[in-house]
């Protein structure tokens, strides 16, 4: 679900340090947007196939089993991109997980 400016300058500086372990932010924008300026850590992956790579088939991130890591999916307006694809990772996570299609 989409969250406030805010809420995610707060989750990055640790106000939330009691609910999550790590943050992720995956800038979900084409390379070129990236370049132009983005959020201060977070990884560029503009595909599903891309993200989906390396965060569950061959991860390059580490998501270790009982850590609690937030993921934050952006874009420019966070309207499609962003929420794209986080509706993959979520239903490939639940295939993975659940064998849920």
């Amino acid at each position: 679900r989409p969250i406030e400016p805010k809420t995610l300058m707060d989750l990055m500086e640790g106000q939330y340090a009691e609910h999550f372990d790590n943050v992720i932010v995956i800038d979900s924008r084409f390379p070129y947007e990236y370049a132009g300026g983005h959020i201060h850590g977070a990884r560029n992956m503009w595909t599903c196939e891309q993200t989906s790579g390396q965060l569950l088939e061959q991860p390059s991130i580490n998501l270790t089993q009982g850590v609690r890591t937030a993921v934050v999916f952006h874009c420019e307006f966070s309207a499609v991109r962003g929420p794209t694809q986080y509706k993959f990772i979520r239903e490939m996570d639940r295939t993975i997980t659940c064998g849920i299609p």
